[in-house]
């Protein structure tokens, strides 16, 4: 069954997957199925996304994602309200993990 969301503003192309599939593996199904030219996309409001709501990835996640409102973003461009994000990274928090590994 095809679902929509529309997400939060600032979400990039992996919150979208993450969010829909809770896997990036569906990452290019999720690409052709929303017609997305950038990859580099940053959403902005009222923007909706369909996914396959049969190809979810891991449905307990899922549950979790959905009964608590819960929502991945990265937060590019996200307002200082993020209560309910599972997953706000920048380069300030990335800079401290791993000694600069992740932004190498």
């Amino acid at each position: 069954m095809t679902l929509f969301y529309t997400p939060p503003e600032g979400c990039t192309i992996y919150d979208l997957v993450l969010n829909g599939y809770t896997s990036l593996n569906l990452m290019s199904k999720f690409i052709r199925d929303n017609n997305i030219e950038h990859i580099d996309i940053i959403t902005t409001a009222g923007q909706t996304f369909q996914y396959e709501s049969d190809l979810i990835y891991d449905f307990f996640i899922f549950d979790e994602i959905v009964n608590n409102d819960y929502k991945f973003c990265t937060g590019k461009g996200l307002s200082q309200d993020a209560t309910n994000y599972l997953l706000i990274e920048n380069t300030d928090i990335l800079s401290t993990e791993g000694d600069n590994l992740f932004l190498t």
